[in-house]
C-alpha cells in the first residue's frame, strides 16, 4: 500500500491510498497487475491538522496538560516540566495537587477547579503551587472541558507561570 498525490481527470490534485496485486503465470513472471485507488485526501488533510494542533500544544508558551475527567494527568507539554522540575514521565497518571501543591496552595483554589471539572463547566484561577525543588511559584490556571469522539471528557489545562517566589 501506498499514498501519493494524483490529479483528478479536471487536473484537481487528491491523496491516493493504492493497494496493488500482482498476478503471477505459471512460470513466475508477472503479466498482469491490478490496483485499487482509494481518495484518501480528507484522511490526510485530518492528519495534517492533528499535526498542527498537536505542535500547537507542544510548542505553546503556556505550560499544557490535557486531564482526564477524573483530574489524571494523560499528556503534558514540554513547557510543564521547564515550570515545575518534574517529568513527564513522573506527571502522567497523577492528579495536579499531587504533583503542585503545598503548604501555601490556596485550597479553596483546588476545590473550585474540581467542582468546575465535575461539572464540565470551565474554570479560570491563580494558585500557588511548588515546583519538584519545593520552590514557591504562582500561577494563572485556565481549564476548558472538551470531549473525545467517544463523549468521554477531558480538560485542556493552561498555565501561565507567574512569578518564582
Amino acid at each position: 500500500m501506498s499514498e501519493i498525490i494524483h490529479n483528478t481527470k479536471s487536473g484537481k490534485p487528491f491523496w491516493a491510498r493504492i493497494i496493488g496485486q500482482s498476478i503471477f503465470d505459471e512460470n513466475g513472471e508477472i503479466y498482469q497487475y491490478f490496483a485499487i485507488f482509494e481518495d484518501a485526501t480528507l484522511e490526510k488533510e485530518k492528519e495534517d491538522q492533528l499535526r498542527l494542533l498537536s505542535s500547537l500544544a507542544e510548542h505553546n508558551s503556556n505550560a499544557v496538560i490535557i486531564s482526564n475527567n477524573e483530574g489524571i494527568i494523560e499528556w503534558v507539554n514540554s513547557n510543564v516540566s521547564k515550570m515545575s522540575g518534574f517529568s513527564k514521565e513522573e506527571l502522567i497518571g497523577k492528579r495536579p495537587v499531587q504533583m503542585f501543591a503545598g503548604p501555601e496552595t490556596n485550597f479553596e483554589a483546588i476545590q473550585y477547579i474540581k467542582n468546575n471539572a465535575q461539572k464540565g463547566l470551565p474554570f479560570k484561577t491563580e494558585i500557588y503551587n511548588y515546583t519538584k525543588e519545593k520552590k514557591g511559584y504562582w500561577k494563572r490556571v485556565q481549564g476548558h472541558p472538551f470531549k473525545d469522539k467517544d463523549g468521554k471528557r477531558y480538560y485542556n489545562n493552561n498555565y501561565h507561570f507567574r512569578r518564582r517566589i
